[in-house]
């Protein structure tokens, strides 16, 4: 989905009530420097500059979501002391967030403290609330669940093993959830998967979908025998696992498993960016969205939180500000093809420099997709054509070229090359169909060796006759 499209959807998010249920801790960050050894012991003297507390766990999770336009409530524990009055305090300014919350007498509220020095984390010192919610309390939660779950578009279990998350409050959930159709989305822990119930989505990370499955995850390989493995200790209808700098990785029951890479990033702090997809999927389920789009708007909001110190949040406006070039990278393009391939689709590839489009080059891609199912354009880069064209070509940038051909309904992909021929981008692809226009012989095509020693068919599409970029810029140049 191009960015546009999951901005037009994140519009629609004012109009969406997630429900965020989990444990809810205060995350407290210490800035400080270390300049000396302490006299006492070897221990390093922590000078303390500034201070800093934010709302943490399932609280993070509802902060981002209304960062992101919803409406949310928040259900959860916190402590009856003084950090879990400083939560409370905190969540009542997070307008539109309605907090329903409730304080236990003999419950530390859970605080994780970060010392933090130059950027780097020195220490953390936890203070843990553990244990289920009293029998009234769950009561209560009980009846208010019932009371706002009309009005209620996705719901969010965050599990951070403080307790919350127990048998009764999963039980009264899907009690009175399983027969209606909100998407249920679980961050799980430490719990046997299939104890969570039948989950639209339940997202663990590497590490936790390895202690799930019994083995480490170390490749590719055992991330999908794992994903399989769990989907079949669940009645989830769904498992994505997030793996840190490498993307993410889903399998929807009867579909296959897909791998989406990260975006690049700078690296500053991954405190909670595990709540900050949470809050991603379960929105994009909110608005009705799939597993693929919902994945896709997790990578984005993800990427920019771990850019941020802290227990950060995103809206909107942070997340499309890069260019929406059009262009598909060759990692995210094979990995597309793969996905397609087990689909059983077939994949055409075509390729020139699209310069000025006109009739003739519609007319070459609407028979080129009329013989696949899906349709990748490999595209000269500015360079390239300057070398086989000229200097006064292109008309038009690479961007802007990629732009239009993405929003033709012919085209699926579009996939820049820099050499001046696209021989080692259609060896990359291996496309079962090889297009180009009758300008061209078989002998002539490039690539069309390599794609028919791989088993596909090569087609030459006649010219419509009238039509050539090269004629229309001379035309233009002489009036």
């Amino acid at each position: 989905m191009t960015q546009q499209a999951l901005a037009n959807l994140l519009d629609k998010a004012q109009d969406r009530h997630i429900l965020c249920l989990g444990d809810i801790m205060l995350d407290h960050y210490i800035d400080g420097t270390v300049t000396r050894i302490s006299p006492e012991a070897p221990v390093p003297v922590f000078a303390e500059k500034k201070s800093v507390r934010m709302p943490g766990g399932a609280a993070n999770t509802a902060r981002n979501l209304i960062a992101l336009g919803a409406k949310v409530t928040l259900m959860g524990l916190v402590g009856d002391d003084a950090d879990g009055q400083t939560l409370i305090n905190m969540l009542e300014d997070e307008a539109p967030l309605k907090s329903l919350l409730w304080s236990e007498t003999d419950r530390v509220t859970t605080t994780k403290t970060r010392f933090i020095s130059q950027g780097q984390q020195l220490m953390r010192l936890d203070r843990d609330g553990k244990g289920p919610p009293a029998p009234d309390i769950l009561a209560q939660m009980s009846a208010q669940l019932e009371r706002i779950l009309p009005t209620i578009d996705a719901i969010l279990i965050s599990d951070y093993a403080k307790g919350f998350i127990c048998k009764p409050v999963l039980e009264a959930l899907w009690d009175r959830v399983r027969e209606t159709s909100i998407p249920v989305l679980i961050d799980p822990k430490d719990k046997p998967i299939g104890d969570y119930g039948p989950a639209d989505l339940i997202k663990p990370n590497r590490a936790e979908l390895a202690a799930m499955v019994g083995f480490p995850l170390n490749d590719k390989a055992a991330i999908e025998r794992a994903l399989y493995q769990a989907l079949e200790m669940s009645p989830a209808k769904a498992i994505l696992v997030t793996r840190a700098e490498k993307g993410l990785s889903y399998l929807a029951r009867g579909g296959q498993i897909c791998h989406r890479p990260t975006r690049a990033r700078d690296v500053y702090d991954v405190s909670g960016a595990g709540d900050t997809a949470l809050a991603a999927l379960g929105l994009a389920y909110g608005l009705g969205a799939d597993i693929e789009t919902a994945a896709e708007l997790a990578l984005i909001t993800s990427g920019q939180v771990v850019a941020k110190k802290g227990t950060a949040t995103v809206n909107p406006s942070e997340l499309f500000t890069e260019p929406d070039t059009g262009l598909t990278e060759l990692r995210d393009a094979l990995e597309k093809i793969t996905l397609w391939r087990k689909d059983g689709q077939s994949i055409g590839f075509t390729n020139g420099c699209f310069d000025i489009l006109h009739p003739g080059h519609l007319h070459i891609l609407s028979e080129a997709k009329a013989r696949c199912d899906r349709l990748i354009v490999g595209l000269n880069d500015d360079a390239s054509i300057r070398r086989l064209k000229g200097v006064t070509r292109p008309v038009n940038s690479q961007y802007a070229r990629a732009r239009l051909l993405e929003g033709l309904a012919a085209i699926d992909m579009v996939v820049l090359f820099s050499e001046d021929t696209p021989l080692k981008l259609i060896e990359a692809l291996k496309p079962d169909l090889l297009v180009k226009g009758g300008d061209y012989t078989l002998e002539t095509i490039v690539g069309a060796e390599s794609v028919r020693a791989g088993g596909g068919e090569v087609h030459i599409v006649p010219l419509l006759e009238g039509f050539s970029t090269t004629q229309m810029v001379n035309k233009i140049k002489t009036g």
